[in-house]
C-alpha cells in the first residue's frame, strides 16, 4: 500500500467532516441542556450526560403517550439547548471541563477515521441503524399498526441510544449512518477526565481546573489503548454497548461522589448530587434491557456503603431514594406498560427465563469453567477487575475512606454482573451456547466504564507510590501526546475494518440497486460461501424485512438450491453473490464467480437485471 493509499484510510474528503461537525453541535446542545437541568452544582464533564438523560426521559415518557411527538419534541429540545447555552454563559458557568477542547483535539485522528468509515457490522444492519432509521421516518416509537419500517429491527428494544442519532438525522437532515462512532468517542473523551479527575482526588492529588496538553493526552490513552474493552468494532459502530459502558461509569462515580456529599466530604450538597445521580440512572436504565441488572448493583451499593460508612445511615440515604431512583423507575415502567401494549407481538424477540426444568443446571461447573477460560484470554480487563474486587473486599472490612468506597461501588457492578450473566447461561441459553459462553466478552464491554475507573486508579496510585508527583511530569507528557497522535494513525488498516472484504462488495451493490430503484418485489438472496452478511446488508438499504437468504451454513447443494429458488414468486427478485452446484442450470444463465448478479423471476424463466463485477481481493 503506498503512503498515499494509506493516508487515504484516515482523510477521505469533506463528506467525512459532516457527521463530526453533527456530533460536535449535538454534544454541545447536550451540554447546554445538562447546565441547565444539572445545575450549577454539576460536574462539568457530565452535562451531556443529564442532558441526554433529559431527552431519553422526556422523548419516552411523550413518545408511549402520543404517536409522532418527536419533531416537536426535537424542537423544544433545541430551544431549550440554547437557553441552556445563554443561561450557562450568562452565570459563567463551564459547560464542560475547563481545558476540554484539547481532548477533543487529541481525539482528531480517531473522529476522522470513524466519520469516513461505513456501517459494516452485522448487528448494525439487524437493529441498530434500522431503529434511528424508523424513528426518522415515523417521528415515533414503533407501535402494533407499523412495528416496523421494511428493514429487520427489534422494535421493543428501549431506545435511549438510538435517539441521539435520530437527533444528528435531524441536524443534518439526513440519517447519518456512521455517527454512532463519533458519538462513542465523544463519550469515552467526555468521560475519562472526569474519571481521572474523580480518582486524584481520591488518591489526594486534586487535578488542577484546566486540563492542560498532558493531562488531555492520558484522557486519550485512558480512552483508547489503556481502555480494557477498546475494541474497535464496538467503539467504531453504531452498537450501544459504549453508550452502555460509559453511562454505567458515570453512574458509578456519580454514586460514589453523592455518597461523599452525603457524608460531608465535598462541597456539593446531597441533593444537587441526587440529582445528577438521577439523571444517570434514567438513562442507564433506557438503554438496554439488561441495565434494569446494572441499576440495582449501584443501588445495592449505595445501600450497603450506607450502611457500613461511620458518618452514614440508612435512615439519612432514604430521604434521598426517591429522588434517585424514582425517575429510572418512572421511564423502565413507562416503556414496560408500551411494550405490553403496543408491541406484545415483538416482545419474543427479547430474551426470557425458560422454565425451571428447562435450565441448564447440570452444565453449571462447565460453564463456569468457560468463562474463566474467557476470562483468561482477556485478562487485561478481568484481571483488572478481579483485582480491585479483592481490594474492595478488604474495603469493605476496613473502609479506608474514599479509594475503598470507588473500588466497592466499581467491584460490585462488575461481581453482580457477571453473576447475573451466569444466571443467563444457565436460565435463558441453550445448553450448546451456555457450555460455550456465547458472547461472554463482549456482554462484559457493556460495563467497561468501571474498568477505565479501576485503570486509571491503579495507575495513578502507582505512579504516586513508585515516581511521585513532586518530579517533572514535562516528558511523560509529551510521550502520552505523541502516543494518542500517532497511534490511531499507525493502526488506521486496523481501525479501517470496514474495508475488511467482501463487505465494500456488498455495500456498494446495494446501494447501487436502491439508486436504481430495480428491486420492486421481494428480495432473496444467493450467498452459498457467504455467511449471510450480504443478506442483512442488502436487506437494510433496500427496506426489505424478510430477505430469506442462502449461505454457507444452509447447506447449499443442488438439491437445496432448486428447493429454495421455488420459494422465489413471480416478479420476485434474487441477488447472487457466490455460486452452487447447479445454480447456473436452475437460472438458465452463464455465471461467472467473480461477478455478482440481481435476476427476476418471470414465470418458469429468469431474466438478468444487471451484473457487477467483484474486486480483485473479493475472497470468492
Amino acid at each position: 500500500m503506498s503512503p498515499l493509499d494509506y493516508l487515504q484510510l484516515v482523510v477521505t474528503g469533506f463528506d467525512q467532516l459532516a457527521p463530526i461537525a453533527v456530533g460536535l453541535v449535538l454534544w454541545i446542545g447536550l451540554a447546554g441542556l445538562g447546565a441547565l437541568v444539572g445545575g450549577r452544582h454539576g460536574a462539568p464533564e457530565a452535562n451531556p450526560i443529564f442532558g441526554w438523560a433529559v431527552i431519553s426521559t422526556v422523548f419516552t415518557l411523550v413518545g408511549v403517550l402520543q404517536r409522532a411527538p418527536f419533531m416537536v419534541l426535537t424542537l423544544i429540545a433545541a430551544a431549550a439547548a440554547i437557553a441552556g447555552l445563554i443561561i450557562a454563559r450568562r452565570r459563567g458557568q463551564a459547560l464542560f471541563a475547563p481545558g476540554m477542547w484539547r481532548v477533543l483535539v487529541i481525539g482528531l485522528p480517531i473522529f476522522l477515521i470513524a466519520g469516513a468509515m461505513e456501517p459494516s457490522q452485522w448487528d448494525e444492519f439487524s437493529h441498530w441503524l434500522p431503529a434511528p432509521n424508523y424513528l426518522l421516518e415515523m417521528n415515533g416509537f414503533p407501535n402494533a399498526e407499523k412495528p416496523d419500517n421494511g428493514a429487520q429491527m427489534l422494535p421493543a428494544y428501549p431506545y435511549g441510544w438510538p435517539i441521539l442519532s435520530y437527533l444528528a438525522g435531524r441536524i443534518a437532515g439526513y440519517q447519518l449512518l456512521n455517527i454512532g462512532g463519533i458519538l462513542n468517542m465523544a463519550m469515552l473523551l467526555t468521560f475519562t477526565p472526569f474519571a481521572l479527575r474523580t480518582v486524584m482526588d481520591v488518591i489526594g492529588r486534586p487535578m488542577g481546573p484546566t486540563i492542560g496538553w498532558g493531562l488531555a493526552a492520558v484522557c486519550g490513552l485512558a480512552a483508547t489503548i489503556l481502555n480494557p474493552t477498546f475494541v474497535q468494532k464496538i467503539v467504531l459502530t453504531a452498537y450501544s454497548g459504549v453508550s452502555t459502558s460509559v453511562v454505567t461509569g458515570f453512574c458509578a462515580l456519580l454514586t460514589f461522589h453523592f455518597l461523599q456529599s452525603l457524608g460531608g466530604r465535598n462541597r456539593t450538597a446531597p441533593w444537587p448530587a441526587a440529582w445528577h445521580l438521577a439523571l444517570a440512572l434514567a438513562l442507564l436504565i433506557n438503554l438496554r434491557q439488561t441495565n434494569l441488572v446494572v441499576f440495582l448493583v449501584i443501588l445495592f451499593a449505595l445501600l450497603l456503603l450506607s450502611i457500613r460508612a461511620p458518618e452514614l445511615s440508612l435512615r439519612r440515604l432514604s430521604v434521598f431514594l426517591p429522588l434517585i431512583i424514582g425517575p429510572a423507575l418512572v421511564v423502565y415502567i413507562a416503556w414496560r406498560l408500551y411494550v405490553g401494549a403496543e408491541l406484545s407481538a415483538q416482545a419474543g424477540w427479547e430474551a426470557n427465563f425458560k422454565p425451571l426444568e428447562l435450565w441448564n443446571i447440570k452444565e453449571i461447573p462447565g460453564i463456569l469453567s468457560q468463562m474463566l477460560f474467557v476470562a483468561g484470554k482477556k485478562i487485561g480487563f478481568f484481571g483488572v477487575l478481579f483485582i480491585a474486587s479483592l481490594i474492595a473486599v478488604v474495603g469493605l472490612i476496613r473502609d479506608r475512606g474514599g479509594f475503598d468506597r470507588l473500588l466497592i461501588i466499581c467491584a460490585g457492578v462488575f461481581v453482580g454482573y457477571n453473576a447475573f450473566l451466569l444466571l443467563t447461561y444457565i436460565a435463558h441459553f441453550s445448553a450448546q451456547n451456555a457450555l460455550t459462553v456465547v458472547s461472554y466478552w463482549r456482554y462484559n464491554t457493556q460495563i467497561g466504564g468501571v474498568a477505565i475507573v479501576c485503570v486509571l486508579i491503579g495507575g495513578v496510585y502507582l505512579w504516586k507510590r513508585f515516581i511521585g508527583f513532586k518530579g517533572s511530569f514535562v516528558w511523560p507528557a509529551r510521550l502520552a501526546l505523541v502516543l494518542v497522535l500517532v497511534l490511531p494513525v499507525a493502526f488506521a488498516a486496523k481501525l479501517r475494518f470496514d474495508l475488511e472484504p467482501p463487505k465494500p462488495h456488498y455495500t456498494s451493490v446495494a446501494k447501487d440497486m436502491v439508486a436504481a430503484g430495480m428491486v420492486t418485489g421481494d428480495l432473496y438472496v444467493m450467498d452459498p460461501k457467504g455467511t449471510g452478511e450480504s443478506a442483512v446488508i442488502s436487506r437494510f438499504y433496500l427496506g426489505k424485512r424478510g430477505t430469506p437468504w442462502m449461505s454457507g451454513f444452509t447447506n447449499p447443494s443442488p438439491a437445496t438450491v432448486r428447493n429454495y429458488l421455488k420459494n422465489v414468486a413471480d416478479n420476485d427478485f434474487l441477488l447472487v453473490h457466490s455460486l452452487a452446484g447447479g445454480l447456473a442450470d436452475a437460472l438458465g444463465h452463464p455465471l461467472n464467480a467473480r461477478r455478482s448478479y440481481i435476476l427476476q423471476r418471470k414465470g418458469d424463466a429468469w431474466a438478468m437485471v444487471k451484473s457487477w463485477e467483484k474486486p480483485a481481493n473479493h475472497p470468492y
